[in-house]
């Protein structure tokens, strides 16, 4: 009777135990690490509604489409590409407060005025290492868009880094990757003498 009583108790204990970790971990749940286009992991509050900033065009339009309630500042580029929008988002996009690429002057105080949850730049940006620090210890998370392959897995970071657009994300990150094997394969057709090469 005592062996199984000690045993009971033990057993009371390892249930105590994985309950009260299985708790400490939901209440961390909101915030995950997610690896960027520079191989880093960055901690981003995944849940979160608050501002997301770009730092360029490109990652100003994957925010656009996957959190445009979330769109609250943009690039002038971006906001030159709107003129190909519905008239409701033309008039959103065109009434967004503009602020600097990475390779412009900073617009510091006004994307830290925001409390934006994140920011994201590219992986040529020379101060991306120094950009949470710039930012107030924001997260800041690195895209790239040199390649199809690149532009299509920046759908991918983002997806994770938006719990709520993540199925939206992997659907376009899906596309992508279809029209890139069906460029890959035409390619592959023509003759190296008729390839047309762009530096």
């Amino acid at each position: 009777d005592k062996e199984i009583s000690t045993g009971f108790g033990f057993l009371i204990i390892m249930l105590l135990f994985i309950c009260f970790t299985s708790s400490t971990v939901s209440d961390d749940w909101d915030s995950s690490y997610v690896k960027d286009m520079a191989g880093r992991s960055v901690k981003v509050d995944t849940k979160s509604y608050e501002p997301i900033v770009a730092l360029h065009a490109v990652p100003d339009q994957i925010i656009d489409r996957l959190a445009p309630d979330r769109h609250k500042t943009a690039q002038k580029n971006f906001v030159r590409s709107s003129l190909l929008m519905k008239t409701n988002d033309y008039d959103r996009v065109n009434a967004l407060p503009l602020v600097s690429a990475f390779y412009e002057p900073s617009s510091t105080e006004k994307i830290v005025s925001l409390n934006p949850a994140f920011i994201v730049t590219l992986t040529k940006d020379p101060k991306l290492e120094s950009r949470s620090t710039e930012f107030g210890g924001k997260p800041v998370l690195a895209l790239s868009k040199d390649t199809l392959s690149e532009l299509a897995r920046d759908w991918k970071v983002m997806g994770n880094a938006i719990a709520y657009s993540k199925p939206l994300a992997d659907k376009i990150f899906t596309y992508l990757q279809d029209q890139e094997e069906i460029f890959a394969n035409k390619a592959a057709t023509v003759s190296p003498k008729k390839r047309v090469w762009l530096a």
